[in-house]
């Protein structure tokens, strides 16, 4: 996990690697899963709940 940055009421957790992500979190999942800069985590996604935005 490279980074986390507060959005309004979320968290966006930036996942570096060959494929880098960005995933928003509400901040109680994010305390529950005690997330922090440098954690090692892993993702999974769920097809229909994916957004695609040009760079």
């Amino acid at each position: 996990m490279s980074g986390l940055e507060t959005h309004g009421d979320q968290i966006r957790v930036a996942l570096g690697g060959e494929l880098p992500l960005a995933a928003d979190l509400t901040t109680v999942a994010a305390a529950e899963l005690d997330l922090h800069a440098g954690a090692e985590v892993w993702a999974t996604v769920k097809a229909t709940q994916t957004h695609a935005y040009p760079a």
